[in-house]
């Protein structure tokens, strides 16, 4: 399993931060269009999926201001990676 994202100003988890330009800071990551950064996003609060807190997620993974067909992805050695979009499966605190 790999290590949360942490955010690069307080080095805390991102779902934690409390930097007030947190949400900003990574809505710009994803939304860059010659970005190379893919996100799991919430599409209705429009929020990286680690700081979403709705009640019914709708979970999209964004790249380049774009949505990505997960599907399409690759990892390094050309396998699937395992993402998960189904919003039950996220574990809310």
């Amino acid at each position: 399993m790999s290590s949360p994202l942490q955010c690069q100003t307080c080095f805390e988890p991102v779902d934690t931060c409390t930097c007030p330009d947190i949400d900003e800071r990574l809505r710009s990551s994803v939304m860059d269009p010659d970005g190379h950064v893919l996100f799991k996003w919430c599409r209705a609060c429009d929020k990286h999926y680690a700081r979403c807190r709705c009640r019914v997620p709708q979970f999209v993974i964004l790249c380049g201001g774009k949505e990505v067909d997960p599907v399409t992805l690759r990892d390094i050695t050309g396998r699937r990676p395992n993402i998960d979009l189904h919003p039950d499966s996220e574990k809310k605190h």
